[in-house]
């Protein structure tokens, strides 16, 4: 029974920091992401300051949306932990007292 045990708490764990991973990236894209769009005065003088504006907000949109990405995937990776844990309870409590 030990055993078993050390499974569910190392699954319970494993879950449990995905999941707070999973809340500190969405944190992150309510807060800060998307970034309004660059304002070509923020370059002050620059020659070429609109081509860089819209650099900067080209590279704030592929970040974005690789956060989404992540966020989405740890998501999934929670989902399918939560889904080994129920499986793994299932069949221990499948097997019965005696079987243990």
């Amino acid at each position: 029974m030990e055993g078993i045990d050390l499974h569910f708490q190392a699954l319970e764990r494993c879950r449990t920091k995905v999941g707070k991973l999973a809340n500190r990236i969405r944190d992150e894209l309510s807060d800060d992401h998307p970034a309004p769009p660059s304002n070509t005065s923020d370059y002050g003088d620059l020659t070429g300051s609109a081509a860089l504006a819209g650099l900067v907000d080209t590279l704030e949109g592929l970040i974005h949306e690789e956060l989404q990405q992540v966020r989405e995937k740890l998501g999934g990776v929670e989902h399918a932990l939560e889904t080994v844990q129920n499986n793994v309870r299932g069949a221990n409590d499948a097997s019965g007292p005696g079987e243990r």
